[in-house]
């Protein structure tokens, strides 16, 4: 599932300019909600890890929305890679 949350990342970092962070950030909650609920996961944590999820990728996409077109884009863009551990 981790390798799957990668290329869905790098897919919505591409997409960002125009579709926005909240919309990235729901995309990308979604497909691992799903994932994981299709690997049997308990409801209740994957409920709390999705809301920690949207919090964290949130963030992510928007540090990478407002750093847009600067060198910090790609410390951003590296460091939030590590959003696909949860």
């Amino acid at each position: 599932m981790f390798a799957v949350k990668i290329v869905v990342l790098i897919g919505l970092i591409r997409l960002l300019p125009s579709i926005g962070p909240i919309t990235a950030a729901g995309i990308y909650v979604t497909i691992a909600f799903i994932g994981n609920l299709l690997f049997g996961a308990d409801i209740m944590p994957l409920i709390i890890g999705t809301v920690i999820a949207f919090g964290l990728a949130f963030v992510y996409f928007w540090l990478l929305h407002m750093t847009e077109e600067t060198m910090l884009w790609w410390v951003v863009l590296i460091g939030g890679l590590f959003i696909g551990f949860v």
